[in-house]
């Protein structure tokens, strides 16, 4: 009943089945994200735009959040790290810690203490409740 209009479309659909499958390709390719995807970041003079793949990690301070990059500059944003957090998670960054967040391609040690050193030679704590997560995480890397 659905095939006759559907494969108007394509003619390589023949029956449902096939149709699901490539429906779930487009599906994975809408919400495919990727490192070279370019953000705006609210500041107090207006935003900064960054691409993903230039962000090493967020620090929350109290009401505001500190974005370190890779070309050495600290970004102050008017946005709490909750919203970093919603914004950053799909692009493979975790958060180890209430008040931190991380992109895991810039993971150098991580030390049985609890402790993560990234490749800007920066310490972030593992919380005791997140530790299990994170290392689940990274073992998938």
């Amino acid at each position: 009943m659905f095939d006759a209009p559907l494969s108007a479309f394509d003619p390589q659909v023949h029956d449902f089945h096939q149709l699901k499958i490539k429906l779930e390709q487009f599906e994975n390719l809408l919400h495919e994200r990727s490192t070279n995807d370019l953000i705006g970041i609210p500041t107090l003079e207006g935003f900064d735009f960054l691409f993903v793949r230039e962000i090493i990690r967020c620090e929350g301070l109290q009401k505001c959040t500190r974005i370190v990059t890779t070309d050495k500059t600290d970004i102050v944003s008017s946005y709490n790290i909750g919203e970093f957090r919603k914004l950053l998670e799909p692009y493979n960054f975790f958060s180890p810690h209430k008040s931190h967040l991380i992109n895991l391609a810039f993971i150098k040690k991580y030390r049985r203490e609890g402790t993560i050193i990234l490749r800007d030679n920066s310490y972030i704590p593992v919380s005791k409740r997140r530790k299990a997560e994170f290392l689940n995480q990274v073992i998938h890397l």
